[in-house]
């Protein structure tokens, strides 16, 4: 659980991409792209209003629902779709208007 653990602050919201090979096979490497191009960020980055940080996951035991992401070690968001995922950031960045 190391990977708990930052040595810098993180964004409000902390998008863990889990990129072990279930969530791999099923499209994680275009999950983390679409954010990388979303938010102009690179994983371990967090855009510069403090908002979002992206970060992967080796394994997040959700491997039925592949890809997926953890939402501030305290939610999954599952089934995920480049659509579904920019949909999520859109939302989540609303929360703060």
């Amino acid at each position: 659980f190391y990977t708990m653990f930052h040595r810098k602050p993180v964004g409000r919201y902390l998008l863990d991409v889990c990129t072990n090979l279930s969530c791999r096979l099923r499209g994680a490497d275009k999950i983390v792209d679409c954010i990388r191009r979303k938010l102009k960020i690179e994983l371990g980055e967090t855009t510069p209003d403090g908002k979002f940080t992206l970060d992967s996951a080796e394994c997040l035991a959700s491997c039925g629902t592949a890809p997926m992401l953890q939402l501030n070690q305290d939610a999954y968001v599952e089934n995920l779709t480049e659509e579904s995922t920019l949909k999520l950031i859109d939302e989540l960045a609303a929360r703060d208007h």
